[in-house]
């Protein structure tokens, strides 16, 4: 019987294989919590312009991709914004996004991890929000890519004032 790791990467070769186009994968993770095991719902965002991400072990990408990330990573700035978060961002306007439905991977929450400070709405959240636009907006203007900043974008700048 094969193991999951394994499975995983015979399952992402396979995307990969399929669609030349594809660079950067996510797969939709199952996260173990309070020992029951539930599908983690992809978001749904009618008024956003961010992409859905998981968990970087969620992530598998081809080496120019990263490579071509690498220079663009920003390391020393947006000191709130984790690798997963770029990468997705980076993928996402680059349009080589992709996510599969199959869950290849167990996410556990772990309630004192880098990103349990993060709860929605506080200001740690509404600050790492901030720094996301800033990337994305950093990512956009290098590329030549236009922009549209939406409600979403404009709530959070003035929110940002305030904290």
């Amino acid at each position: 019987m094969m193991n999951l790791k394994k499975i995983r990467f015979t399952e992402i070769n396979k995307i990969f294989k399929r669609n030349k186009k594809i660079n950067f994968i996510q797969d939709t993770p199952l996260e173990a919590l309070y020992k029951k095991k539930k599908i983690i719902k992809k978001k749904r965002h009618f008024f956003s312009i961010w992409p859905s991400f998981y968990p970087t072990s969620c992530i598998a990408f081809k080496r120019n991709f990263f490579v071509n990330f690498l220079k663009v990573l920003e390391k020393n700035k947006f000191s709130n914004l984790e690798i997963d978060a770029r990468l997705s961002i980076y993928a996402h306007i680059k349009k080589q996004f992709f996510i599969t439905k199959k869950c290849l991977t167990i996410y556990n929450y772990d309630e004192t991890g880098i990103t349990s400070k993060y709860k929605k709405f506080s200001n740690f959240w509404w600050k790492k929000r901030n720094e996301a636009f800033k990337y994305m907006i950093f990512l956009m203007k290098k590329f030549n890519i236009k922009l549209y900043l939406g409600p979403d974008y404009y709530l959070t700048k003035m929110i940002n004032l305030f904290i």
